[in-house]
């Protein structure tokens, strides 16, 4: 079944296989539109449909674009496959772990989709493309492919992931705190030794480069440990007080604000982003508010993160 769309966003999945039987999809169908969703797979036309399409994303909320996924019908994106899970769930149901949502939402539950010419599929590690033409033959074999390049993902020096799941690293940039045992402040200035350990919270930043796209972004996680097991937590309210600065070829960005919200289980802002390339020489420094199941809003010390 094929869907055609306008400019306004598109997001697909599939379930992941090296080898794969899908159904054709006409090329031709891109002659007079800039994306189609066809087979699980969001198609772009070129770069200029792709970063366009990124840019309305950024500039809508998360809850107009769930509305959208929605709108459109789409049931198998990476975001919505993953949104609910921990990293650590992520990882074991063998889902790749992208901390950008807008980003998630453009991958099908494989980590694929096309941009001009090129196939892409995210892993863990790496990035393989192939050419747009092998998605018409029956069977893709993504692990071994006349025009299978390799990319490594580009991980900031101190990604939380290096640590949890790939490379050991002396630091990292996911911070595990308990805001209601003595990690949070009070209003008044005192520590919040309530003596709640049920509840936590991470805060996370991340830099992560890919062949298309590139992000530096922050964010605050809650958790709650429920049957001696910590699950995603629907957080009271949270909010992020932020300031961020990176390097580029032409010369250092930066960005400060506030965002707050409730009810959510992750409250994130994506500072940087941009089609292809890499950040380097991130910083970011935010100070986190967190309330949760009736206990009083507290906030923490201003953190620094490096990713």
């Amino acid at each position: 079944m094929k869907k055609t769309l306008q400019l306004v966003l598109v997001f697909v999945s599939v379930f992941y296989s090296c080898e794969k039987e899908i159904d054709t999809y006409d090329d031709e169908s891109l002659s007079n539109e800039k994306i189609i969703v066809d087979n699980g797979m969001l198609i772009f036309k070129d770069i200029n449909a792709f970063t366009k399409q990124l840019e309305i994303l950024h500039s809508m909320s998360e809850v107009e674009q769930e509305s959208w996924l929605l709108e459109i019908g789409f049931s198998n994106s990476l975001y919505q496959k993953t949104k609910d899970l921990t990293v650590e769930e992520i990882l074991e149901e063998k889902y790749v772990e992208v901390p950008d949502r807008v980003f998630s939402k453009i991958l099908n539950s494989e980590g694929v989709y096309v941009v001009g010419n090129e196939a892409h599929k995210i892993l863990q590690e790496k990035e393989l493309t192939i050419a747009k033409k092998e998605l018409k033959k029956k069977t893709i074999n993504w692990s071994s492919n006349a025009t299978l390049k390799e990319y490594p993902v580009y991980y900031g020096d101190n990604d939380y992931l290096k640590k949890q799941a790939l490379i050991v690293q002396n630091r990292e940039d996911l911070q595990k705190t308990e805001p209601y045992d003595g990690d949070f402040i009070r209003g008044d200035g005192s520590r919040a030794n309530l003596g709640v350990n049920h509840l936590s919270a991470h805060l996370i930043g991340w830099n992560r480069g890919y062949v298309a796209y590139a992000s530096v972004g922050v964010k605050i996680k809650g958790r709650k440990k429920k049957r001696r097991k910590w699950k995603n937590d629907e957080m009271w309210f949270a909010a992020i007080d932020y300031e961020a600065w990176v390097q580029t070829d032409f010369a250092d960005r930066h960005t400060y604000g506030f965002l707050g919200e409730a009810n959510k289980k992750s409250v994130e802002k994506v500072l940087f982003w941009k089609t292809g390339g890499r950040y380097l020489g991130a910083r970011i420094e935010a100070t986190f508010s967190y309330e949760d199941d009736g206990y009083p809003r507290v906030v923490s010390d201003r953190r620094l993160f490096r990713p």
